[in-house]
């Protein structure tokens, strides 16, 4: 499997955004020890990802399509997941499933894809982690997240990640 290109994201006005450029280096920007923050100076708000599609190519699976996968993004202590995927062989749709947690200085989100099975403990299919800094500083990013398990690339998940500021009285 040949994985996306994952250090150019698009931004709301079309700016490609390479993440390998360090945090400082990038106008309107400072870093506090370790927690990034925008020229507004809020890493406090609400980020919403919108689950759209997945291509997979696990190591010992030989049909895809009879698995129920679904994707659990976890923030802080708080967890969300999407619906069960439609199932098209080595591809999941979630069509777009929105999925909204708070952040509150927190630099990183977890990201995992499950199979529901029927068991009763879901099989992880692999795992991957976000990090924030970039979402909160150019507010909108679509990006394929690469999904690994054992060390090993297992497919990727297509997100669109957007951050909502919070606002006095939030």
């Amino acid at each position: 499997m040949q994985p996306h290109n994952t250090t150019d994201f698009s931004t709301d006005s079309g700016v490609p955004l390479h993440t390998d450029a360090p945090l400082n280096n990038r106008q309107g920007t400072t870093c506090n020890l370790g927690v990034h923050h925008d020229w507004s100076g809020s890493t406090s708000g609400k980020i919403t990802f919108r689950v759209i599609e997945g291509k997979f190519a696990p190591q010992g699976i030989q049909d895809l399509s009879k698995m129920h996968l679904y994707c659990k993004i976890k923030l802080g202590w708080h967890t969300k997941k999407t619906a069960v995927a439609n199932m098209e062989g080595d591809s999941a749709n979630w069509g777009g499933e929105a999925i909204s947690l708070k952040v509150i200085d927190q630099e990183q989100a977890k990201l995992k894809i499950k199979d529901k099975a029927g068991h009763l403990i879901d099989k992880t299919l692999g795992h991957a982690h976000i990090h924030l800094k970039d979402i909160i500083l150019v507010r909108k990013l679509t990006k394929w997240v690469p999904i690994i398990k054992k060390d090993q690339l297992v497919g990727e998940v297509h997100l669109e990640m957007k951050f909502h500021p919070q606002t006095p009285g939030m």
